[in-house]
C-alpha cells in the first residue's frame, strides 16, 4: 500500500503545483491585458486596486480550486481504493464510499480555493497599496506583483503539498475503515514506519490495537466536519499531535490505548507528514503474543491479571548456556545461564544473604511469586517487542525479570533506587500491574 499511496501523493502534489503555476500566469496575463486596454504607462486609479483583488481571488482562489478539481478527484479515488484493497480483498465502491468521496472532494477543493484568502490575500493587498502609493504605472505595478508572486510561490506550493500529503493519507485510511467494515474486521493495529524519522507520537502509538468501531465513529465525525467546512470541527474530529507541546505531550504521557481513543485519537495521520497506517488485527492464538498486545496497549484486562502472574510464577531458569565473561570474573566458557547469573550477582545483595546457587534460585523465584513486590509489564524496544514481567522490591532492592516468550527467568540481581530509575528509562513501554492483585498471590515455598 505504501508505495501506491506515495505515488498518488506525489502525483497530486505535482498537479496542484502546476495548477498554481497556470493560474498565476493567467492572473498576470489578465492584469497586463487590462493595462494595455486602459493605458499601460498610466498610473492606475484607486478603484483598480479592488479589481486587482477580485482578479487575484478569482484566479488564485476559486480558479485554483477548479483547476485542481480533476487531479483531486483522481487522487482521492485512488487513495480510497488503495486503503480498501490493503485490507486484503479487492472491494468495489459502495454508495456510502462514493458519498464520502463527494464530501471529501468538495471539502478539499473548498480549502484549496480559500488557501489564497487565508494565507496571502491580506499580505498581497498591503504590497499592492504600497506600490500604488509609489505612483507606478499599470505595467510596473503588474511587474511588481509578479515579483511578489515569486516570493509567495514556494510558500503556496509548500502549503498545497502539505495539504495533498495530509488529505490523501487520511482518505486512504478512511478506505481502510470501509474495508474493515465490509470484511467484518473488529480490530486494527497501528503500524508506524520505525526508522530515524519516526516521530515520538507514532513510536508511542505503534503496535496499539484499536476497535474498528472507534475508527468508524471518527470517520463519521470527519465527514460531518467536511460537510460543515469548519476548521474547528475538523481539528476536533482529528487532532494533529505534536511532541513539542500541548495535546501531543498528553498523549505521550498516556499509556492506556483506551484513554487515547477517548481523546479522539484513532485514525492516522496523527500529525502532519505522518507515515503511519493501520492493518487488520486478529486476536493472537499464542499467549506471549497476547501479553505483547496488552503491554503495548498499556493495560492488562482485569480478569487476565491473575492468569498472567500465574504464568510468570511457573517460570524457571532456562537450560541454555551463556558465556561467563572474564571481565565478570569468569573463564570465557559457556555455562548454564543460572550459574552465570549467580556468579555475577551473588555478592551484590545488601539486604539478603545468598550463600549458594540453590539460595539464589529460591530468592529469584520467591520475588516473582511473593506478595511484597511491585510487578510491571515492560518492553525495551517496540521495534523488537518481546515483553517481560518485572518484579521489584524497593525495600530489599531485589529485581527479577521473566521473559514471557519462553517462560524463563531472564535475570535476578540487586538494584538501588538509581539503578531502578535507569532500568525504567531503558524500557520504551512499562506499565504497573494493579497493586491489589498482589494479595491474590500467596507466597509459595520452593
Amino acid at each position: 500500500m505504501a508505495l501506491n499511496l506515495k505515488g498518488t501523493i506525489e502525483t497530486l502534489k505535482k498537479a496542484l503545483s502546476k495548477a498554481w503555476d497556470r493560474q498565476s500566469r493567467a492572473f498576470l496575463l489578465d492584469l497586463l491585458t487590462e493595462a494595455g486596454l486602459l493605458g499601460a504607462g498610466e498610473t492606475p486609479h484607486q478603484d483598480e486596486l479592488a479589481r486587482i483583488h477580485e482578479k487575484a481571488e478569482s484566479y488564485l482562489g476559486v480558479g485554483l480550486a477548479e483547476a485542481a478539481r480533476q487531479p483531486v478527484i483522481s487522487a482521492q479515488a485512488a487513495a480510497y481504493r488503495t486503503g480498501k484493497r490493503a485490507v486484503g480483498i479487492d472491494f468495489s465502491f459502495t454508495r456510502a464510499d462514493l458519498n464520502a468521496l463527494d464530501l471529501l472532494r468538495e471539502d478539499m477543493l473548498f480549502w484549496i480555493g480559500k488557501s489564497y484568502d487565508r494565507r496571502f490575500s491580506g499580505w498581497m493587498g498591503d504590497r499592492v497599496r504600497e506600490y500604488f502609493s509609489e505612483g507606478l504605472s499599470r505595467v510596473q505595478l503588474t511587474e511588481r506583483i509578479a515579483e511578489q508572486l515569486d516570493v509567495i510561490d514556494p510558500n503556496v506550493k509548500d502549503y498545497l503539498a502539505l495539504m495533498a500529503d495530509h488529505n490523501t493519507t487520511r482518505i486512504a485510511e478512511m478506505g481502510h475503515v470501509s474495508g474493515y467494515e465490509e470484511a467484518g474486521v473488529e480490530y486494527a493495529e497501528i503500524v508506524a514506519v520505525m526508522d530515524a524519522r519516526t516521530s515520538p507520537i507514532c513510536r508511542h502509538l505503534n503496535g496499539r490495537i484499536i476497535p474498528v468501531s472507534a475508527m468508524s465513529a471518527q470517520r463519521d465525525r470527519l465527514l460531518s466536519a467536511a460537510k460543515s467546512r469548519s476548521i474547528e470541527a475538523a481539528k476536533k474530529a482529528q487532532p494533529m499531535l505534536s511532541a513539542a507541546a500541548g495535546k501531543g505531550l498528553d498523549i505521550l504521557n498516556e499509556t492506556r490505548t483506551g484513554k487515547i481513543i477517548e481523546e479522539g485519537i484513532g485514525l492516522p495521520p496523527y500529525h502532519f507528514r505522518c507515515r503511519t497506517t493501520t492493518v487488520a488485527h486478529f486476536e493472537p492464538a499464542e499467549y506471549p503474543e497476547k501479553v505483547k498486545e496488552w503491554t503495548i496497549n498499556g493495560e492488562v484486562p482485569r480478569d487476565k491479571v491473575s492468569e498472567l502472574v500465574g504464568y510468570a510464577k511457573n517460570a524457571r531458569w532456562g537450560t541454555h548456556k551463556t558465556i561467563w565473561k572474564k571481565n565478570e570474573g569468569g573463564d570465557d566458557k559457556p555455562h548454564l545461564t543460572a550459574f552465570v547469573h549467580y556468579m555475577k550477582h551473588r555478592s551484590q545483595f545488601k539486604h539478603i544473604y545468598i550463600g549458594s546457587q540453590l539460595e539464589y534460585n529460591e530468592h529469584a523465584i520467591g520475588i516473582i511469586r511473593g506478595g511484597k513486590r511491585d510487578l510491571y509489564l515492560a518492553i525495551r524496544d517496540k521495534e523488537h517487542p518481546y515483553p517481560v514481567l518485572i518484579a521489584y522490591n524497593p525495600h530489599t532492592e531485589e529485581f527479577a525479570a521473566v521473559n514471557i516468550k519462553g517462560q524463563n527467568i531472564a535475570t535476578y540481581f540487586n538494584v538501588d533506587n538509581e539503578g531502578w530509575n535507569n532500568i525504567v528509562k531503558k524500557h520504551e513501554v512499562m506499565i504497573a500491574l494493579p497493586k491489589e492483585v498482589q494479595k491474590w498471590i500467596p507466597f509459595i515455598n520452593i
